[in-house]
Formats: structure tokens, sequence, C-alpha cells
């Protein structure tokens, strides 16, 4: 829509005129999320973090999934567990499943199955709970299974 391209131009412009106002990043970054332009939202996401550190933990799950979508698992793993560590009131919830997204992709999948398990004790009616409800057996099979060198 003609409106968004708009609202992004603006938020440039703000962004622009004043680098240090946090308000632009994260508008730009949820826009590039909810568009799938996983390089502009890892871009602006990764300048909101390197803006404000520690005050936003929704950036670092942002930055995650355009991370993750980008096929940067090591960056994707390391944003989510910080946006863990800064989001101690646990008041985001998808970044435990986020996180076991990931791990389950690096087949870490103990640790990617307890990120799931905390993510539906923590958001048990989410749309894709009854999904995650379905794959967390699985993944726990995957977790009891032997492997090879372990």
């Amino acid at each position: 829509p003609i409106y968004l391209a708009g609202a992004v131009e603006a938020w440039k412009q703000a962004q622009t005129s004043d680098p240090h106002y946090v308000k632009p990043y994260e508008s730009l970054t949820t826009m590039a999320d909810r568009k799938g332009d996983w390089a502009e939202s890892e871009k602006y996401s990764r300048m909101w973090i390197a803006l404000d550190p520690e005050d936003f933990p929704g950036a670092y799950l942002l930055n995650a999934v355009a991370n993750a979508r980008l096929s940067k698992p090591e960056q994707a793993e390391k944003a989510a567990r910080e946006g863990l560590r800064l989001d101690k009131e646990q008041r985001i919830p998808r970044m435990q499943y986020v996180l076991g997204l990931i791990l389950m992709d690096k087949k870490q999948y103990t640790e990617s199955a307890q990120c799931f398990r905390k993510y539906l004790e923590l958001a048990p009616n989410a749309g894709d709970a009854a999904i995650v409800r379905q794959q967390l057996p699985r993944l726990e099979e995957l977790a009891a299974a032997p492997r090879p060198g372990r």
C-alpha cells in the first residue's frame, strides 16, 4: 500500500535527522519484518540494538528472526539468547519459540524442546500452540535418541 511507503520514508527521514531517536528504528524494523524484507529488518534491528542494547528485548526477537531467515544461525541464536536475558519478566514468549526453532535447525533437540515447553507454558493459547504441541513429542524423541559421538 502507498501509505506504508510514505510511512517508511517518514521514518527514514526521522532516523536521518536524529540518529539517536529510537522510534524510527523500531518502526522501520517492524515494517520490514511484516513485509518479509529480512535484510532490512536485520539492518534496522541491529541499528536499534546498537542505539539501546538494554531496553528493548523485542529488537532482539526481530533481529533473531531476520538472521534466521537470512540463514545466519549463529547471529540468530545470539540475538535470541540476549533477548531472553533482557526479557526478565518473560513478556515476549515468542522469543522462546524462535530460539527453539533455531536450536532445532542446529540439531540441539534437548534445549529446543525445553524452549518449546517454556513457550507453551508462557503462551498456552498462542495461535501456533497446537502446532508446537504436535511437534514437541517428535522433538523429545530426537532429543532422547543416541547420537554418534555423544
